[in-house]
């Protein structure tokens, strides 16, 4: 019996067709916004246990 190979099928959601289709300029604006606001949780995560 042959397990299936979950490498062997594309992806078929939007982050994998954004991952596999989008050009460079538009990967890189997504991961500033993305990185910028992960930023900022961490930021303010930091904050409320210093204030703990």
């Amino acid at each position: 019996m042959k397990l299936p190979n979950p490498h062997s099928e594309k992806a078929k959601n939007p982050f994998a067709e954004f991952i596999r289709n989008a050009k460079s300029d538009e990967k890189k604006r997504i991961y500033s916004v993305v990185l910028t606001e992960a930023t900022k949780r961490q930021n303010e995560i930091i904050a409320q246990v210093k204030n703990a």
